[in-house]
């Protein structure tokens, strides 16, 4: 990663909700970096399919920005009673 690439994240929930972090932008290159989010529970999660998005991306020399690694992630809680539970990775092209 380099300098001034930023990463953006989202959850969508099954309710309809949104959430995101802050824009992350690097201040210097770096071979690895943890970022995470999060959101505080006041009761149990709702059942549902819970989709995560990731990207990496780039300014380019025309200040326009691209999406240089994409990453999408999805996740259902089954209703309370269920034991099963699915997890599915897609790795989107830009």
């Amino acid at each position: 990663m380099q300098k001034g690439d930023s990463i953006t994240m989202r959850i969508d929930t099954p309710n309809g909700e949104v959430w995101t972090a802050p824009e992350q932008i690097l201040p210097r290159n770096q071979a690895q970096i943890l970022v995470t989010m999060g959101k505080k529970r006041t009761g149990p999660w709702p059942p549902g399919t819970y989709k995560g998005k990731v990207a990496l991306v780039r300014p380019g020399a025309n200040g326009k920005k691209s999406i240089v690694l994409p990453m999408a992630r999805s996740m259902v809680i089954p209703p309370t009673g269920d034991t099963s539970s699915s997890e599915q990775t897609t790795n989107p092209t830009p």
